[in-house]
């Protein structure tokens, strides 16, 4: 969803792979009035309810019932609009969903499922890896050389930690400036524009049936983001290692033939 962000840490990755306010205090002669006053009170107020029957059987008052708001979700919560709160916030909700984009060539499939996540992408066909964590287990794989290395928790967070955290949506840092319409290639589209904080002002493209582009501008540069889809499921084969990939142990070895 996040084009920009899934580029820059998708290339690290390749590259990697390649290598008491309020109120002021009294004033002095105050000081000594205020305190009298304040004894004479708490006085007075202990005589009356030693006098009062109340103090020695107090009532017991039922607290009249009430209903427990009902939680939000995190779509209904967020600063966002109809049509992606609609095409995409209701679709991600339960956590289940995947995220298919492409830009400059680089084309990405994530695929979130509860704590389970994989990131596969392909750089124009000269290099395909895919990065899963299933079951607190993490791997790395090459569909160049259908090769597969397991990594550790503190190796597989240091080369994709950032990337999947960086694709994984976030409602809660969207904020809706403006509404409309553009033609983009002869196509007309409903607009949404949001300020999403450190990610920079984007414009997502809807049609009638759903999400269909996005262009991020931060810094005086755009980048567009071209087809993208959101889809509410996840393919379990997502999260899975090939039957004909083999399992090494170096991870040295993953891109030789």
């Amino acid at each position: 969803m996040h084009g920009k962000r899934w580029f820059c840490a998708l290339t690290a990755l390749l590259l990697f792979a390649l290598s008491g306010c309020g109120q002021s205090a009294p004033r002095p002669e105050e000081t000594n009035t205020l305190t009298e006053t304040a004894a004479q009170t708490t006085e007075r107020q202990a005589e009356a309810d030693m006098a009062s029957p109340d103090t020695l059987a107090p009532k017991e008052t039922e607290a009249a019932p009430t209903e427990a708001p009902a939680a939000e979700t995190p779509a209904e919560s967020a600063d966002i609009g109809p049509l992606f709160r609609t095409f995409v916030g209701d679709r991600v909700a339960d956590g289940v969903y995947t995220l298919r984009s492409k830009q400059s060539g680089l084309a990405l499939i994530t695929t979130f499922s509860g704590d389970d996540k994989s990131l596969d992408s392909d750089a124009a066909g000269l290099l395909r890896l895919k990065l899963i964590c299933k079951g607190g287990k993490y791997y790395m794989l090459c569909g160049t050389t259908k090769k597969a290395v397991e990594l550790s928790a503190q190796e597989f967070e240091k080369q994709a930690g950032a990337t999947l955290k960086s694709v994984a949506l976030r409602l809660d840092n969207m904020h809706l400036k403006e509404t409309g319409e553009q033609i983009v290639d002869g196509k007309k589209y409903s607009t949404e524009v949001y300020d999403e904080g450190d990610l920079g002002t984007v414009t997502y493209f809807f049609d009638e049936s759903g999400l269909r582009r996005s262009s991020i501008k931060k810094d005086g540069k755009v980048t567009q983001i071209d087809p993208m889809e959101v889809l509410d499921e996840a393919d379990p084969a997502a999260f899975e290692i090939p039957a004909d990939y083999t399992m090494i142990d170096d991870p040295s070895q993953l891109f030789n033939p």
